[in-house]
């Protein structure tokens, strides 16, 4: 049994304002989920790549600008996982 935490992370990882006790996790969640998808990284064969909401940019006290950061460094650790597992 997982911990509740992370028993409610990923249950509203689609919904992250809807998290009660870790909302702040739910939306870190909710936008790794979309950076993922939007990198092509991982998928369960949905394309389609939802945007991230006003209000999640708000809660995680992040802008569009930051995305760029994230996806180099996704990239790069990704890249480095990849190397380490070979």
């Amino acid at each position: 049994m997982l911990p509740s935490s992370l028993e409610e992370m990923v249950r509203y990882h689609h919904e992250p304002l809807n998290g009660t006790n870790v909302v702040q996790e739910c939306c870190i969640t909710n936008v790794a989920d979309i950076i993922i998808k939007a990198m092509e990284l991982g998928s369960i064969g949905d394309t389609f790549v939802p945007p991230i909401e006003p209000k999640l940019w708000e809660q995680l006290s992040l802008n569009p600008k930051d995305l760029d950061v994230f996806f180099d460094r996704v990239d790069t650790q990704f890249n480095d996982f990849i190397d380490f597992s070979l």
